[in-house]
């Protein structure tokens, strides 16, 4: 068994109702889910219960814990209502409605807060017709109104555990509260020098059970001893798993340095391939001035032969210009000579028309015939020659 509870009030109750499968409790300040709390390990058993806690900060806690549990944010007294109630943060556990015990028992500053107060009847309803294997309260010094509040007739938690001393002390408080779980046909059966276990008449056989003092045969460890196993055993998985690691980081150290040296001889190879790249590129660079120079001669050169090109270019069409004015003037020359052969052929055509017509009439008849009458008149008439 694992015990959770402040003063092993779990070692006793689980010792008288281990036989119950599952149980039923009712946790009046019930505080933390864990953290000195007498319900813990019967909840882990597959027990549920009711939780009343009015510190909303805790009762936030408890209830995201427990979904099993009916969780109720309100402190348990002898009427319903809101009261004003003393919150200690240091130390919530001491937190209670007793707002004067508070500021003259507690060195711890408190608040003051505003909670909700319901008698334990009316928050056990969903409990009405069921068995209530334990109920336990504390209240900080409220005791006596949350018995007032409970109905001992409809509801019979078996047993009953109530913290009976004054907060931080052990002054008992018993006088003011037992006579109402006396009056209810409850039996003293336990004093644990913190809380009272008592027991219903109908469940006496359980008081035998419970007057024993936690011990050996009860077989438990406290949940802080296994905390602090778990820690150490934490703690050596962590060194071991750290061992481990700090093995493979000099392996992995060894390996790198072993690397490291191979780097430094590639980066000493690489160093003097560099130096040799580097006159390589000094020697390419000189070379790639002088094709650079020679470029710009070129594109100088080129330029003075695109200049020379294009005044060339003008030249030529002056001169096609020319031609074409040339072959069109040759053209003009060509058909007039043509012409004038025309005509020349035409005159030599009539010329030789003539002097077939011209033969002709020196070869007549009558021209051969005329010709003394020619002469005669070339004598007599000499000025018509």
């Amino acid at each position: 068994m694992i015990s959770y509870a402040q003063n092993f009030e779990d070692v006793t109750l689980w010792r008288a109702l281990r036989h119950v499968n599952p149980g039923r409790y009712v946790d009046v300040g019930a505080l933390h889910p864990e953290l000195d709390s007498v319900t813990k390990w019967f909840y882990d058993q597959g027990w549920s219960g009711i939780n009343l806690e009015p510190v909303p900060e805790t009762f936030a806690v408890l209830h995201a814990a427990r979904p099993r549990d009916i969780n109720v944010q309100a402190a348990a007294g002898a009427t319903p209502g809101v009261a004003d109630m003393a919150v200690v943060p240091e130390s919530m556990g001491l937190s209670s409605l007793d707002i004067p015990a508070v500021s003259a028992n507690v060195a711890f500053a408190h608040k003051i807060v505003q909670v909700e107060v319901r008698p334990l009847r009316d928050v056990l309803e969903p409990f009405a017709g069921k068995d209530i294997h334990f109920l336990k309260i504390d209240a900080e010094g409220t005791e006596h109104d949350v018995l007032l509040g409970m109905d001992f007739t409809r509801f019979r938690p078996w047993v009953v555990v109530v913290e009976a001393t004054e907060p931080l002390s052990q002054l008992a408080t018993t006088d003011k509260w037992e006579e109402i779980l006396i009056a209810a046909n409850y039996q003293h059966a336990y004093f644990d020098g913190l809380n009272v276990f008592y027991v219903a008449a109908e469940k006496k056989e359980l008081a035998k059970q419970l007057a024993v003092p936690p011990n050996v045969f009860d077989k438990f460890e406290l949940a802080v001893t296994i905390r602090e196993r778990t820690g150490r055993e934490a703690l050596q998985r962590l060194y071991y798993e750290a061992v481990k690691g700090s093995l493979k980081l000099e392996e992995e150290v060894a390996r790198r340095d072993k690397e490291l040296t191979g780097l430094g001889t590639q980066l000493t190879n690489a160093a003097s391939e560099i130096a040799r790249l580097q006159t390589e590129l000094d020697g390419t660079r000189e070379a790639l001035n002088a094709t650079q120079a020679q470029l710009a001669a070129a594109h100088e050169d080129l330029a003075r032969q695109r200049r020379r090109l294009e005044h060339s270019r003008q030249q030529i069409h002056s001169l096609n210009e020319q031609v074409r004015a040339s072959e069109a003037a040759t053209t003009s020359v060509t058909e007039q000579l043509a012409e004038l052969a025309g005509e020349l052929r035409k005159g030599r055509e009539t010329e030789s028309a003539y002097k077939k017509q011209l033969e002709q009439v020196l070869n007549s008849r009558s021209f051969r015939w005329l010709a003394p009458a020619r002469r005669l008149r070339a004598v007599l008439l000499p000025h018509r020659q």
